[in-house]
């Protein structure tokens, strides 16, 4: 069934939709321990994480009914709790300086107040608050699920490609081919802003063929 067909199917059929929130609980609700530790490099901050993760399988839930079957669940997964990520520090960055300043200045008082000492924020949480709305950003999430996931995971959080292989359930080489077609891919989007083209390193010879199907 395609994911057009199941949306159909799940909006006019109770039963339908009562299956799929089986299979969300079965199939979805088992990655949430092992999302939160990203959740909390993103975040910096266990609340923070934690309601990341919620909204993230928020808002898979909703749109449960576009996943394929036999596709990549972990991958679709942590593609949706990137986006909400950087939506969520768009909409820090686009709230008025003043409130940002209240807000601050009520955390320090209730800190002083308390004895308590804010650990300073980390330099990657202090660098997404500028890059979630920047043209990298933006060319990285008009990629192809498959590339960004492996450059979300291994340029902006610093996985391991042998962690990157294992949270998308891939083989090494198969990521090593993700991550260098996927950076082709960026500098291509990115060109028009770049001035003079760059040209590519050539693919590392021995490459597989990335042909796991993924769901958009």
């Amino acid at each position: 069934m395609t994911a057009s067909a199941a949306a159909a199917a799940a909006a006019s059929n109770p039963t339908v939709a009562i299956e799929l929130q089986a299979r969300f609980e079965t199939d979805a609700i088992p990655h949430m321990r092992q999302m939160f530790s990203t959740a909390y490099r993103l975040t910096q901050d266990r609340c923070d994480a934690e309601d990341l993760i919620q909204d993230t399988f928020a808002r898979a839930y909703v749109k449960f009914h576009t996943f394929e079957p036999g596709t990549n669940l972990r991958a679709w997964l942590y593609c949706i709790m990137f986006r909400t990520f950087c939506s969520s520090r768009r909409k820090r960055a686009r709230r008025p300086a003043e409130l940002l300043a209240d807000d601050l200045a009520c955390r320090q008082a209730a800190d002083s107040d308390a004895g308590i000492v804010p650990p300073a924020r980390s330099a990657e949480a202090e660098a997404f608050d500028g890059l979630a709305d920047s043209p990298v950003m933006r060319a990285l999430a008009g990629l192809p699920l498959q590339f960004k996931t492996a450059l979300y995971l291994a340029d902006i959080l610093g996985y391991q490609q042998s962690d990157i292989a294992d949270i998308m359930g891939t083989p090494l080489g198969t990521v090593v081919s993700r991550l260098h077609r996927g950076r082709a891919m960026l500098r291509a989007k990115l060109q028009p802003l770049a001035g003079p083209l760059v040209t590519a390193a050539p693919e590392p010879a021995g490459l597989p063929p990335d042909d796991v199907p993924l769901a958009a």
